[in-house]
């Protein structure tokens, strides 16, 4: 029997490592204004909106490490196959892995 997770973005119980559910547009645009809003109350308080370099790297160091990171999606950005984030939101000192493999 395989192993059954629950994926909180896509918010069902899933077979671990299937391609089957793909996180549906809802689910990333939700996840993306998530990660907007924190960044604008990070400006509003006059907080860094960038990550520091460090922990850059250790957000790029974890999603390469992860099974479901896809190197050349997002049109060579990198993207989750498992939650939909592009390489992009890694640079965001507001956001965090949906799927809860690196916090803010």
């Amino acid at each position: 029997m395989k192993n059954r997770i629950y994926n909180p973005v896509t918010r069902r119980m899933e077979v671990e490592g299937s391609e089957h559910h793909k996180p549906s547009y809802i689910a990333m645009a939700n996840s993306l204004l998530d990660a907007a809003v924190n960044t604008v109350k990070r400006v509003a308080n006059g907080e860094k909106v960038l990550a520091t370099d460090e922990v850059l790297a250790e957000r790029k160091a974890t999603c390469l490490e992860c099974p479901q990171w896809n190197p050349r999606g997002w049109g060579g950005v990198g993207k989750c196959e498992a939650c939909g984030c592009s390489g992009l939101k890694l640079t965001l000192a507001a956001s965090q892995c949906p799927i809860g493999k690196w916090a803010r």
